[in-house]
């Protein structure tokens, strides 16, 4: 279907397009893209555009802080992200790129502040 037909915005891949994308990620040239290789093509990060915090577990009032994130820190997305139960916010399971620091972040307040926002910054180029 084309991206009309289904609403999305994104661009239709060419053959030719598509060749050169697997042609960049096979890097050992073996013709198949490892587990390892796939996987981090499709990592997702995320950038802290408001200071938060990074908790032990998925609930906010059950789990310990970690630490306190600052605005400009990187976040690698592992799961998530998932309603928090009690205080209704959205919450991902990241790791920090800084220090590995691995936890739960709020996106977004349940009064509309966002902490997160796509990206990071992290891209490789593909000629």
């Amino acid at each position: 279907p084309s991206t009309e037909e289904n609403g999305s915005s994104a661009p239709e891949l060419t053959d030719d397009a598509l060749k050169r994308l697997f042609t960049s990620l096979d890097d050992e040239e073996a013709g198949f893209l490892s587990k390892e290789t796939f996987v981090g093509a499709i990592r997702v990060f995320m950038k802290v555009i408001q200071p938060t915090v990074i908790t032990e577990g998925i609930s906010i009032k059950d789990s310990k802080t970690l630490r306190r994130l600052e605005m400009g820190e990187v976040v690698e997305i592992l799961e998530g992200p998932m309603k928090e139960g009690e205080v209704e916010v959205m919450r991902v399971h990241a790791k920090v790129m800084t220090d590995d620091l691995d936890g739960w972040i709020t996106t977004s307040g349940n009064q509309g502040t966002a902490f997160l926002e796509d990206g990071g910054n992290i891209y490789k180029v593909v000629k």
